[in-house]
């Protein structure tokens, strides 16, 4: 038994060093791009020598896009077309209709007011019902 843990210690020691030694070798390329997750958190990224980008606000930056404006019925649309609601008082699916059975101290019109005791929410003229999971 002893010999099995000193033969898995001895693996996990070997593998591990190996992934370090990956990692780290794909991580550190000289010269030729800047890996760190976010570029646009950096004031320059050089891609290529040919090739400098220098600040976010580029129109050539390849890494940030231009903002969208959105018009009233696109977030009226969006906000109408919504299945289910997640908060961390529970998920609340999409329903055909008010469940009559739930009373209307349990019933909220606003997504602030939603509670534990939340059983049903009316959201932009929909129902949504809290799923029993």
């Amino acid at each position: 038994m002893k010999k099995f843990f000193i033969s898995t210690a001895l693996i996990m020691t070997v593998s591990a060093g190996a992934a370090l030694s990956i990692y780290a070798s794909n991580n550190y390329d000289e010269g030729k791009t800047n890996t760190s997750p976010s570029p646009a958190a950096h004031h320059e990224v050089n891609t290529d020598k040919e090739m400098k980008i220098t600040d976010v606000d580029n129109p050539n930056n390849p890494y940030v896009t231009p903002s969208v404006e959105l018009s009233e019925e696109d977030i009226k649309r969006g906000q109408e077309s919504v299945d289910s609601i997640i908060n961390p008082f529970g998920t609340f699916n999409k329903v055909a209709k008010k469940d009559s059975s739930i009373s209307e101290e349990e019933t909220v019109d606003n997504l602030d007011d939603v509670t534990a005791d939340t059983k049903q929410i009316l959201h932009y003229g929909n129902y949504f019902v809290k799923s029993e999971s």
